[in-house]
């Protein structure tokens, strides 16, 4: 539709799902999605934000445009304003939106809501769009009714972890500073392998490390540590880093999967593989290796004599 097209939107579903008196409560949406342009801060805050619990939800607080507003957490749901709280809330001259509660089915405008600072756990997103509704059904929750809910898209954006066991918000170090950190590690990792030093790897590896290949699967340092014994360093192997990309493994703040491309030379040739792993930053910051998954050869063994060291 041309109103959509003329503010950037495209027709999609969200959808919203809490818990409140022991049972499900679903609420679906369907509004229109809407264009996220944004800067986001390296965090000033703790690693961990303590998130309040009010009945079956937990509730944060978040900076507005420099003003506490009084959010629901729900990693199930895109975020939304509330249009009962803010006056500055725009329509869009067509809507075909809809919202569906357990009390039935209704049409809403399709309404948005401008912000230029939006700030949580210490980062901030700047010029930010997002859809208004009425979230007076809030109240069910705990008996108030909150300025929004804060969800899985912003929380993406900002980098933000929800850990609802522990009821903490955790913000982790920006994952540019990671990757970095990362790079360094493999390349003392690298030296160590290439020099064969069995008993200095057997310290990198973690102790319940899961280790495939096309023809094993390995577990614990010990069978792991002699497999590469027997492949590797009895022939003087050398492994050289092509490229990395890393990325935050859910579900733990300090661990992170690595898609690894490397070159391996086995006696007098090269050639291109590739692995994926999950590393682990320990208690005393060092890293270890959880688990390495090898790939297939991604190119024909040659002779590189440019890649001898």
């Amino acid at each position: 539709m041309s109103g959509e097209q003329e503010h950037g939107l495209e027709g999609c579903h969200i959808k919203i799902l809490t818990q409140y008196g022991g049972c499900a409560l679903a609420v679906a949406l369907c509004v229109a999605c809407f264009s996220f342009p944004f800067q986001a801060e390296t965090p000033a805050a703790d690693p961990e934000l303590k998130l309040v619990a009010c009945s079956h939800v937990l509730v944060a607080q978040a900076k507005v445009d420099g003003v506490d507003r009084t959010f629901v957490i729900d990693t199930g749901s895109t975020t939304m304003m509330n249009d009962q709280t803010f006056s500055d809330v725009r329509s869009l001259p067509q809507s075909d939106s809809y919202l569906t509660t357990f009390m039935g089915r209704r049409a809403v405008p399709a309404r948005f809501l401008l912000i230029g600072e939006f700030e949580f756990g210490g980062r901030k997103l700047v010029n930010i769009k997002l859809p208004a509704v009425d979230l007076s059904m809030t109240k069910l929750f705990c008996g108030k009714q909150f300025d929004g809910v804060l969800g899985t898209d912003l929380l993406t954006k900002l980098d933000v972890r929800i850990d609802f066991a522990t009821r903490v918000a955790i913000v982790p170090p920006p994952i540019q500073d990671v990757v970095r950190e990362i790079k360094s590690e493999l390349h003392e990792w690298e030296e160590v392998f290439d020099h064969g030093d069995a008993p200095h790897f057997k310290e990198i590896l973690g102790s319940d490390i899961v280790w495939v290949t096309p023809r094993l699967r390995l577990h614990g340092r010990e069978a792991v540590i002699a497999y590469l014994q027997r492949e590797y360093f009895e022939h003087q192997a050398r492994i050289k880093s092509d490229h990395i990309a890393v990325s935050r493994s859910p579900g733990d703040a300090n661990s992170y999967q690595i898609s690894w491309e490397y070159k391996l030379n086995v006696g007098n040739c090269w050639r291109g593989d590739t692995a994926l792993a999950i590393v682990h930053r320990r208690d005393n910051k060092e890293w270890e290796i959880l688990s390495i998954e090898e790939g297939t050869v991604s190119q024909t063994e040659k002779t590189d004599p440019a890649m001898r060291r």
